[in-house]
């Protein structure tokens, strides 16, 4: 599985969207809490710290990877 890179807007999507993300992982549910209150403020911040996430996180958040980018990061 590979990220997307941080330039992606895709990510710029995930971290203002509107919609919520079903994730599955309790550890990517905080993560998104926390990126979605820093958006308001900071936007790159919050895409940056959520792009490490998931780098971090390859294995243990694939589903959720999956979840918010599409099947082809499952």
């Amino acid at each position: 599985m590979k990220v997307p890179p941080a330039t992606d807007p895709r990510w710029n999507a995930f971290v203002r969207s509107e919609r919520a993300f079903p994730l599955k992982c309790l550890a990517s549910r905080i993560m998104y809490g926390q990126v979605k209150i820093l958006a308001r403020r900071d936007p790159e911040l919050a895409i940056r710290l959520a792009h490490e996430y998931f780098q971090k996180n390859e294995v243990l958040a694939a589903g959720d990877l999956c979840i918010v980018f599409g099947p082809e990061y499952g």
